[in-house]
C-alpha cells in the first residue's frame, strides 16, 4: 500500500476518464455528504484535493469543518456535527463501551428519527437553494444514511459517482448490479470471518434479508417522502432508481485486507487511497518521546468514539498498565490533563496520527480497528493491538491477522 499518492493520481485520472471530464478545461464537481463523520470525510478528501490540483471547480457540502484550504476547492460547512455528537455524549444516546459491556450492537435503524431531521434541517439551509440554481458535471456523494440527499443528486441531472469510506457492502453493491452471497460475504453489520461455519451461513442469510426488508419497506421510504416534501416534487424516482444510474463506485478496501468479493466493473477498489508518507512531528512530541529510550506507544480510539465514555475501571486499568511499560504512551483524549497520570504518559486532544505510525521510534498502534486507521497503520507496518468496539470494526480485526486482539 506504499504507493498511495499514485493511486490518488490514478483514481483521479479514473474520475475525470470515465466521466468524460476534460481535464484541460476543468469541470464543475458537486461533493454531497448531508451525514458524515470525521473519519469519512478524512479517506476521500485526497482525491477531491487532487481533482482540484487538476484544476476542477470543486465544491463540498459536508458537516464536518474543513481543516485546511484546498486549490480550486471550496467547503461549504451545512450543519456542524461536532456539536451534534458532543450532545449525543452528553445525552448519552450512543455509549460504544457501554453497548459492548451490554454485548449491543449499534443499530442505525433506530437512529432514523435523527437522519431525517439531519437531513429536514439541511435541505432548509440557503445554500442549498443556490446549489440547485447552478449546473454542474460530476456529483459525488457518500452514500453511508446519506439516501436523503439522493433527491438533489436528481435535480442536478449530472453522473453520480459514490465514494464508500468503507470496503463496499452488498446492500450497495447489488443497486448497481452486483451480486454478495451471503453464503461467503458477511454483512457489514456482523462480525463473522469469510470463513464461516453453516450456522454462521444461516445467520448471515437471514440477516441479509431481513436488512434488505428493513431497507425496502422503512428506511428508504422515509428518506424519499422526505426529499420529495422538501423538493416539492412527487415526481423524483426511489433511491434505488437514482442509484441504479451511478457510473462508478469508488470502495475504500481491498482484496487483501477484505478479501476478494464479485464486484462488477463498475466498483473499484481504491483502499488505503488517504494513505500518505510520515512528515516530522511537532517538537514538543518529538521532545516527550526522546525522554525515554525504548520507543513509544501510540493510544488513539478514533474520532467518533469519546475516552471520556471510557469506564473509570477501564481508564485505570489502561494507566495501570502503561504506567509499568518500557516506552512512552500518547494517548489521543480529549483533555490534556489527568489526574492520576503516570510521567511517561502524554494526553492529547489531536495528534498527526499519519505521522506518528510512520515515525521509526513507534512500537505499537493502540486502535479501535476503524477502516482508516488500520489502513494507515498497514502502509506504514506498525504493530497493531485491536480494541473493536462494534460491528464492521470486528470485521476490520478478523480479516487482518497481523492484528493482536483483546474483545474486553
Amino acid at each position: 500500500m506504499k504507493g498511495s499518492t499514485s493511486t490518488v493520481i490514478l483514481v483521479a485520472l479514473l474520475v475525470s476518464s470515465s466521466l468524460l471530464l476534460d481535464v484541460a478545461n476543468g469541470k464543475k464537481i458537486l461533493v454531497v455528504t448531508f451525514f458524515s463523520s470525521k473519519s469519512h470525510k478524512l479517506t476521500y478528501m485526497p482525491l477531491i484535493e487532487e481533482l482540484g490540483k487538476r484544476g476542477h471547480d470543486v465544491t463540498v457540502l459536508t458537516p464536518i469543518k474543513p481543516t485546511k484550504q484546498m486549490k480550486n476547492v471550496k467547503e461549504i460547512l451545512t450543519v456542524d456535527f461536532e456539536e451534534i455528537e458532543k450532545k449525543f455524549v452528553e445525552e448519552k444516546k450512543f455509549n460504544p463501551f457501554e453497548n459492548k459491556e451490554k454485548n449491543k450492537n449499534v443499530n442505525p435503524f433506530l437512529m432514523l428519527d435523527f437522519f431525517q431531521d439531519l437531513c429536514r434541517d439541511t435541505y432548509d439551509l440557503p445554500i442549498i437553494k443556490e446549489i440547485m440554481k447552478g449546473s454542474f458535471d460530476l456529483i459525488f456523494v457518500q452514500p453511508m444514511f446519506n439516501d436523503c440527499a439522493f433527491g438533489l443528486v436528481h435535480k442536478m441531472k449530472a453522473p453520480l459517482v459514490l465514494f464508500s469510506p468503507v470496503s463496499v457492502g452488498g446492500f450497495l453493491a447489488e443497486k448497481v448490479g452486483a451480486h454478495f452471497p451471503p453464503s461467503f460475504n458477511p454483512h457489514l453489520f456482523l462480525s463473522f470471518q469469510p470463513e464461516m461455519n453453516f450456522y454462521e451461513r444461516f445467520v448471515n442469510f437471514g440477516f441479509t434479508v431481513l436488512f434488505e426488508g428493513i431497507l425496502r419497506f422503512y428506511y428508504e421510504p422515509g428518506m424519499e417522502a422526505l426529499y420529495r416534501e422538501k423538493l416539492g416534487d412527487n415526481s423524483i424516482p426511489s433511491v434505488r432508481e437514482i442509484l441504479a444510474n451511478t457510473s462508478l463506485i469508488l470502495s475504500n478496501g481491498h482484496f487483501t485486507l477484505h478479501r476478494p468479493k464479485p464486484y462488477m466493473p463498475d466498483i473499484v477498489d481504491v483502499g488505503g487511497l488517504h494513505s500518505r508518507p510520515a512528515k516530522p512531528i511537532p517538537k514538543d512530541l518529538e521532545d516527550f518521546i526522546k525522554q525515554g529510550k525504548d520507543g513509544f506507544i501510540y493510544f488513539s480510539m478514533g474520532s467518533a468514539i469519546k475516552g471520556s465514555q471510557m469506564p473509570e475501571a477501564k481508564r485505570k486499568l489502561f494507566l495501570n498498565v502503561f504506567s509499568k511499560v518500557k516506552q512512552q504512551v500518547l494517548w489521543k483524549w480529549e483533555t490534556e490533563t489527568m489526574p492520576d497520570l503516570p510521567k511517561n504518559v502524554k494526553l492529547s486532544k489531536w495528534l498527526p496520527q499519519q505521522d506518528l505510525l510512520g515515525h521509526k521510534d513507534i512500537k505499537m498502534f493502540i486502535t479501535h480497528c476503524g477502516g482508516g486507521s488500520t489502513e494507515e497503520a498497514i502502509y506504514h507496518g506498525t504493530p497493531l493491538l485491536g480494541l473493536p468496539m462494534f460491528g464492521r470494526f470486528y470485521l476490520h480485526y478478523i480479516t487482518r491477522p497481523i492484528i493482536l486482539c483483546i474483545f474486553d
